[in-house]
């Protein structure tokens, strides 16, 4: 998330004409302005428990993963969400949706809803990090500001798809 008067650059996704997700430079005043009147009802919280996210998304319709970190996957309003719990609470949630990309705006709103009442910040060096083999086309990082979670918005080249995921902290200590 962009804190105010920052007068930084940092890369959003962008939705050319044609069916992929493109990344393009914005200044932060750009950033700021979110759509009014936007609402994105899918918003899983870190610290849910299953019973929580039940509530919020209906019945489980799949189990992914390994038996020692499986992979709850629910969906709702066209956006698949994946939780991966740690210690009964939701600490990985994976955003994508079935059609088009993640606007800003609704990214944005992901990481609000997990900000732990912390801000969020862009991490140039994590979004830079080069991958091998990479499978991503792009990639946009951010970092809680008190080291709570993590998020990247990323895309896929080969499926040409996108996805946001958020982590706590102890799970990406967890899964090493």
């Amino acid at each position: 998330m962009v804190l105010a008067g920052s007068t930084s650059t940092i890369p959003r996704f962008a939705k050319p004409s044609g069916a992929s997700c493109a990344v393009e430079r914005r200044s932060v005043k750009e950033e700021i302005s979110p759509a009014v009147g936007f609402f994105l009802v899918v918003d899983a919280r870190l610290g849910e428990t299953f019973d929580q996210c039940v509530e919020r998304y209906g019945s489980l319709i799949e189990r992914q993963g390994s038996a020692k970190n499986p992979q709850l996957v629910f969906a709702k309003d066209g956006i698949t969400v994946g939780i991966n719990f740690l210690g009964g609470k939701a600490a990985q949630i994976s955003y994508s949706k079935e059609k088009g990309c993640f606007e800003d705006a609704e990214v944005q709103q992901l990481l609000a809803v997990n900000s732990g009442g912390s801000k969020w910040k862009y991490d140039p060096a994590e979004s830079t990090r080069q991958r091998l083999p990479s499978v991503y086309d792009k990639q946009v990082c951010f970092m809680r500001e008190d080291g709570g979670a993590f998020a990247t918005h990323l895309r896929l080249k080969l499926l040409r798809s996108e996805f946001v995921e958020i982590a706590s902290a102890e799970y990406r200590k967890a899964i090493g």
